[in-house]
């Protein structure tokens, strides 16, 4: 990758409600960013602590942004940090941020990439899109304009080098117990865990082993605890893991909720159970699952998703299964997203814009 000496803005938020995948999937783009020489700032006006840790363990800079998000203020605001911050290429990701705040930021002067897994979403002046989910240019075009370049389909999956350092590790199969991860994502505002937990207690199998990861910013632990602590199931409470990929590789399946651990989980050769959040989420597990690269169980409010689950669960335990799902979700995730994505930004000529240095929020580094 060309070295680069340019200033990367990412705007992102992180909060128990909307969880922490836009900021941590983002941080694929900001490390690759910052591996070809360039610096990386965060713009966010919501944040858990657990996230701040990781952003600055990363070296990366948050500037706080004082408004309600996806607001028009939250827009103004944006924009004076790219200008006080010269930066050269703008993220957005987020559900909250339509189309009058993507105007905003055109109408600003601003080149910027937007992240979306949801094709309703409307933003035609974005310069890029990215989404993973999809890989068929018809089912996004019409929202995002004739000349935004389209980022689409696995290959720009973003993963973290804490991931891509395991891509030619082997995985074994299972000897003995059958090991079971669960990864709800750093939040679990549903407290999902708890559900698979109570399935996996019910089903008597004893030979099982599983362990639930519990990210830094998830409210759930004293109850998850508790039924560790009360079940005859052997079951491992892992909180705010310092190697999600380590456990990725150790468990024989895993069970996960639609987001970018579906894309980790797949690139680490591990067989994905998965439920979703929502209709973008169901078409792209209906796709996944069509060609044999994961299993879904439906809607995560559904209330039978317990009995689901162990349906599902129940089939995988076959291990030629297995294999073929761990083969075919390595064939379509090769890590090297956030590459592809600077790799496009950089390619891009540099124009001369009016930049001021002016600011109404603060920087934390």
């Amino acid at each position: 990758m060309r070295p680069v000496t340019k200033t990367l803005l990412i705007r992102a938020d992180a909060s128990v409600p909307r969880g922490t995948g836009h900021v941590m999937r983002c941080l694929a783009i900001a490390q690759a960013w910052k591996d070809a020489g360039g610096e990386v700032t965060y713009a966010m006006a919501e944040s858990t602590p657990s996230v701040e840790s990781r952003l600055d363990q990363e070296g990366i800079k948050i500037f706080s942004i004082p408004s309600t998000p996806g607001s028009a203020h939250d827009a103004e605001s944006l924009v004076e940090c790219a200008l006080s911050q010269n930066a050269d290429w703008l993220i957005v990701d987020g559900y909250h941020f339509g189309k009058e705040y993507c105007q905003a930021l055109k109408v600003a002067g601003l080149r910027f990439l937007i992240i979306a897994d949801h094709n309703t979403s409307v933003c035609e002046s974005a310069d890029f899109l990215l989404n993973p989910d999809v890989s068929d240019e018809r089912e996004v075009r019409g929202n995002y304009g004739p000349h935004a370049t389209l980022l689409l389909g696995p290959r720009y999956a973003l993963l973290r080098r804490e991931f891509t350092s395991w891509k030619f590790a082997a995985r074994e199969p299972a000897d003995g117990l059958l090991k079971v991860l669960v990864t709800m994502g750093g939040s679990d505002p549903e407290n999902l865990s708890l559900r698979i937990m109570n399935a996996l207690q019910k089903c008597g199998l004893q030979d099982l082993e599983v362990a639930v990861l519990v990210g830094g910013s998830n409210p759930h632990f004293e109850k998850l605890d508790y039924l560790q602590k009360h079940s005859a199931s052997k079951f491992k409470l892992i909180k705010d893991a310092s190697s999600v990929p380590q456990w990725m590789a150790w468990a024989d399946v895993a069970v996960t909720a639609a987001g970018n651990s579906i894309w980790e989980l797949m690139f680490m050769g591990c067989p994905v159970i998965c439920c979703t959040r929502g209709p973008e989420d169901e078409r792209l597990l209906a796709r996944l699952a069509k060609c044999h690269a994961a299993m879904d169980i439906g809607p995560s409010s559904h209330t039978q998703l317990e009995e689901r689950f162990l349906r599902e669960f129940m089939i995988l335990r076959e291990h030629k299964l297995r294999e073929v799902m761990a083969k075919n979700g390595r064939a379509l995730v090769d890590g090297l997203g956030a590459m592809r994505v600077v790799e496009q930004l950089l390619a891009v000529k540099d124009h001369t814009q009016n930049k001021t240095q002016h600011t109404s929020g603060s920087i934390r580094s």
